[in-house]
């Protein structure tokens, strides 16, 4: 938009400022096409853009299109919109993919694998309502808790004496147990004393490696005693804690037998793998919008660019017309010249090419190598670059009866006048060549340009 034409930025404002809208009167009245439709709004925010106040000097129009000259503002168009058509592909996919996990959901989500609850401690925070979370009764049936297998439970069972069993001790552990509570709504007098066992071990980052690891470490923890799986002190298989010979421990009757095991399924195990693959997708994400940062970054910055060449360009096209018109093909070699010293950023590279010159007595790098205009021109006053001197308008000199006797095969090739739109000395009658030896430097140069830059 910004280097659109006026006429073009003023069909999408009213009075010249306030954005017309699709579904604007003003917009129906210009009877614009339907296929307009999708990038009107677009467009209608572009060109406001470009007309409300704003401080600084590193908006776009005034850092960059302040500085693409006239001549060269439909070539650079031309390439600006091949940047922007590579942005887009950078940017598409985006709807089409699964949603990345955010952090409050992933942290939602390890909640649950500990306490089946979004936040907090969930039954185990409770000394109201938390049901028999306290208590010892669902160890022998896979530590369920409302149809949920919470991880704070497991670790309940696995580290607690039944009510009055004070003298019950666990394996390699001198101390006596910790005992359930005996009655209902205790979830968090009971939890607290396991917080007192394992104390705290500080904060650690979630990964996914770190997640599979766990799931598995604890599976590895599962024996097999007649048939059925047990996570803790065994002993006589009750699980109970209730005597020096019960089991402190989760029987998994239901979930892992002889003839299944769906550990996998227990809602600490499956919810932990779930997040294990959310972590992952998050961190492939991350990755790729890295990728797609540099991207981006590396298309800006080619676009900004834009404005050194457009500026060789410039000096190219309007120094087109002062080179000797007998030898049209130097005006193309300077054009390309322009484009390849502007694109070259090292000294070194820019003083081995003859045509640049290197303009900065401090820095071996940046934007510093220009077109070499004296040694251009002196290469285009020889004929083919072969030494001698240019033949032509310049062989005639002041002389008009030579100038205008001057044939090729057999048709006039010069002519004594003033000249036209992209020759030097517009108001000075002199030898001057021929319209179509103009018109072809002047195509030589363009597609010199078109071609470097595209």
């Amino acid at each position: 938009m910004s280097l659109s034409q006026p006429e073009w930025q003023a069909k999408f404002l009213k009075e010249g400022e306030t954005l017309i809208r699709w579904s604007d009167q003003e917009r129906k009245d210009q009877k614009a096409p339907n296929d307009w439709k999708q990038n009107w709004n677009h467009w209608a925010n572009g060109a406001a853009y470009l007309k409300a106040d704003r401080d600084g000097d590193k908006s776009i129009d005034k850092n960059f299109t302040g500085e693409v000259p006239t001549t060269a503002r439909p070539i650079v168009q031309a390439k600006l919109a091949a940047l922007i058509s590579a942005a887009m592909t950078t940017c598409s996919g985006e709807e089409r993919v699964k949603p990345r996990p955010t952090k409050t959901a992933i942290d939602k989500t390890l909640n649950q694998v500990i306490y089946a609850a979004e936040q907090g401690r969930g039954v185990f925070g409770k000394t109201v309502g938390s049901g028999d979370a306290g208590q010892v009764a669902n160890s022998a049936t896979d530590g369920a808790l409302n149809n949920k297998h919470p991880l704070a439970y497991a670790i309940m069972c696995v580290s607690m004496a039944a009510n009055t069993q004070n003298t019950l001790k666990l394996t390699n552990d001198k101390d006596n147990a910790q005992e359930w509570e005996a009655g209902n709504d205790a979830g968090k007098t009971a939890y607290d004393k396991v917080q007192s066992i394992c104390g705290a071990k500080g904060a650690t980052e979630a990964t996914a490696a770190k997640l599979r690891a766990a799931v598995q470490a604890l599976r590895d923890q599962i024996n097999m005693v007649s048939n059925v799986g047990y996570l803790g002190q065994k002993l006589d298989g009750s699980c109970t804690g209730s005597t020096a010979t019960a089991g402190v421990c989760v029987k998994y009757a239901n979930t892992i037998t002889n003839h299944k095991d769906e550990f996998n399924k227990l809602t600490y195990a499956s919810l932990a793998l779930e997040e294990a693959d959310d972590l992952d997708r998050r961190t492939a994400a991350e990755i790729q919008d890295s990728l797609k940062r540099t991207d981006l970054d590396d298309t800006i910055k080619a676009a900004y660019r834009l404005t050194h060449e457009a500026e060789a360009l410039h000096k190219a096209l309007t120094s087109a017309a002062a080179l000797p018109k007998s030898n049209p093909e130097s005006a193309a070699k300077a054009a390309k010249a322009a484009v390849d010293c502007s694109s070259t950023t090292k000294k070194t590279a820019c003083q081995a090419k003859a045509e640049c010159t290197w303009e900065s007595t401090e820095k071996s790098e940046g934007d510093h190598c220009k077109l070499n205009e004296t040694y251009v021109a002196q290469k285009a006053t020889q004929t083919g670059g072969s030494g001698t001197a240019a033949t032509g308008c310049e062989k005639h000199g002041t002389d008009k009866e030579k100038c205008e006797n001057d044939k090729k095969d057999g048709k006039p090739s010069r002519a004594w006048r003033k000249g036209k739109d992209g020759e030097d000395d517009k108001e000075t009658e002199k030898c001057r060549n021929g319209s179509f030896l103009v018109n072809k430097q002047f195509a030589l140069v363009v597609t010199a340009f078109v071609a470097l830059l595209f």
